[in-house]
Formats: C-alpha cells, sequence, structure tokens
C-alpha cells in the first residue's frame, strides 16, 4: 500500500514545481518586455539639442534567446504541470518518469546558457568594460537594469527548479527499479542414470 502511493507523492510535489517553474517564467518574461527605458542625452554643451535613446531587450540577442528560452520554460511547465495532475488521478508507468527527467535536463541546459549570456550582458551593461571602451549604462538607465536583474534572479530560480526536478525523477526511478524483484533464476540439477 504504502510504496504505491509513492509515485502520487512524487506526482503531487513535482505538480508544486512546475507551477513555481511556471511563475517564475511568466514574470522574468514580464519584467524583462517591461523593462524599456528611454533617455534625453544633449548632443551639445549648450543643451539645446537633444536626441532620444532607448535601451530594450529586442537590442541584444542574448535578451531575445532569454525572452524565447524562459517563454518555452513556462510552456514547458504548463504542460509537465498537467501531466502530473493526470497521472494523480490515474497513476501511470515509469515511462512518464524517463520522460520527464528527459526533458528537464533539456530544459534545464536551455535556461542556464540563456541565463549566463544573458549575465554577461548584464555586467556589461552595470560595470563596462575598459579594455573595450564599453562604457556602464545602468547609472542612466536604472529602471531598465532593475529589470533585468530581477529577471536575472528569477532565471536562477527557475534553474534551481528544474535541478530539483530532475533530481527528484532521477530518485524515484532508481527507487522504483530497486524495489523490483528479479525473480531467481532456474536450478538445474544434475539427475545420475545410466545410459540405456
Amino acid at each position: 500500500m504504502g510504496s504505491s502511493n509513492k509515485p502520487v507523492i512524487y506526482f503531487g510535489f513535482s505538480l508544486l514545481l512546475r507551477s513555481l517553474l511556471i511563475a517564475a517564467s511568466v514574470i522574468g518574461v514580464v519584467f524583462m518586455l517591461s523593462s524599456k527605458q528611454s533617455e534625453d542625452w544633449y548632443t551639445d554643451s549648450s543643451q539645446t539639442y537633444y536626441e532620444t535613446l532607448s535601451f530594450k531587450f529586442t537590442q541584444s540577442p542574448a535578451f531575445i534567446y532569454y525572452v524565447a528560452a524562459l517563454s518555452l520554460s513556462g510552456l514547458y511547465g504548463l504542460i509537465t504541470m498537467f501531466t502530473s495532475f493526470l497521472v494523480i488521478l490515474a497513476p501511470a508507468s515509469s515511462a512518464v518518469l524517463v520522460l520527464f527527467a528527459i526533458f528537464d535536463v533539456l530544459i534545464l541546459g536551455i535556461i542556464a546558457s540563456a541565463t549566463g549570456t544573458t549575465g554577461s550582458v548584464a555586467y556589461i551593461l552595470l560595470r563596462g568594460n575598459e579594455d573595450f571602451r564599453w562604457s556602464d549604462s545602468c547609472y542612466a538607465y536604472n529602471k531598465f537594469c532593475r529589470h533585468l536583474g530581477v529577471s536575472f534572479g528569477v532565471s536562477l530560480v527557475a534553474s534551481i527548479l528544474l535541478v530539483l526536478l530532475l533530481w527528484t525523477s532521477v530518485i524515484t526511478l532508481s527507487k522504483r527499479i530497486s524495489s523490483k524483484r528479479i525473480s531467481p533464476p532456474p536450478q538445474f540439477q544434475l539427475v545420475s542414470g545410466t545410459p540405456t
């Protein structure tokens, strides 16, 4: 009776983590989409002529990839959350756990790479790079950088959630495999006798 409840416990825990993954993905995308900021820059010392420069996520391929990755993560979380809910109602085989583990690794790789590329660009915006003569921009575009920082932090949370999901899938699979009893091989007995 206890062993039959273990898959239900796993998928219940998976349902909670995947709902948090959806929330983290949505928050990250919303903050990135709303990060646009425009500032007026004067082009002469008399401050008569100026131009408006805007910062938005579409200006960087890294940010575009980041938004696409988080959107995919949210969609994946929605599909797998619905699947976990169905499995709780009607328990399925270990094949579902295997599929979850495979795709969790895939989405984790995508989110980790997107977070890394976004973090590198965000660091340049914050600190600049004197070797390449890139000046820091967060002193002027503080709203853009705040939204970027929140979105980046949320993506780290999404990565941790995917790691937890992967661990629970692997642990549950290993317990299922170890709990299965392998039938012993047939015993052969030598029958002595004289040939006729």
